[in-house]
């Protein structure tokens, strides 16, 4: 085989190392994007919240709770000294009918009170569990596409590696004199062959003049296309 057809095939196999190369980077890059996962740590931060507010809650809760005793135990004693106690007048009467409606009321608003916190404990526990459900949910999703990308990475990178082997086989076959014409083409080209098709350089679209195009058809040395440098290949029949 001539080594423009080696050159030629060595072209394609760099062009499919660098595409693998590339969605290994792109799946390197979803990888540590999905490890961070910014919605389950937004998920996170609101669940802390809600533990947060619901601590908060629960001592709210406890103080309203000591303050309904405290006021029951009030009531409970201006109760008895209101039994025990002789009414002179209808004044001292009034206030202590007065005081015990107070704290009969203070009882009411309390109580209500409470049952608004153990209310709002409910929907907040409720978000809670909706919470945790959706971070279990994103865990599971989040480790299944991580163990799909690593299946994937390992297939590429197997891939690669079969490639890397075939193209330095394949230079072996390359005389040095041309190996060296290509690989300096390459530093500067992403493709460093260009295939010839209707007389046209397949990489600038120059059309090739008839003597070159001639003499390109006939000849197995290496040419280059005077508009972009790129190394033309024809292939024959």
């Amino acid at each position: 085989m001539r080594d423009i057809d080696l050159i030629y095939q060595l072209d394609i196999l760099y062009y499919e190392l660098d595409l693998k190369e590339k969605e290994l980077q792109h799946i390197n890059e979803r990888l540590e994007i999905i490890r961070k996962n910014e919605e389950k740590q937004r998920y996170q931060s609101e669940l802390e919240n809600l533990y947060k507010i619901t601590d908060d809650k629960h001592l709210e809760q406890r103080k309203k709770e000591a303050q309904l005793n405290d006021l029951k135990y009030k009531l409970a004693n201006l109760k008895d000294s209101f039994e025990k106690a002789t009414i002179k007048d209808n004044k001292q009467y009034e206030h202590f009918i007065s005081s015990i409606e107070d704290l009969e009321e203070k009882i009411d608003t309390t109580e209500l009170e409470i049952i608004e916190i153990m209310m709002n404990e409910d929907k907040i526990n409720n978000l809670i569990d909706k919470t945790k459900y959706r971070i279990d949910e994103i865990s599971k999703e989040t480790t299944d596409l991580i163990k799909n990308y690593n299946l994937k990475t390992a297939d590429l990178k197997k891939e690669i590696e079969e490639l890397t082997n075939t193209i330095l086989m394949q230079k072996k076959s390359i005389s040095v004199e041309n190996l060296a014409k290509y690989e300096k083409i390459k530093t500067k080209k992403k493709k460093a062959v260009a295939t010839v098709k209707d007389k046209a350089c397949s990489s600038c679209g120059m059309i090739l003049p008839t003597s070159f195009y001639d003499l390109l058809q006939k000849s197995d040395d290496i040419l280059l296309c005077e508009n972009c440098g790129s190394i033309l290949y024809y292939k024959k029949e």
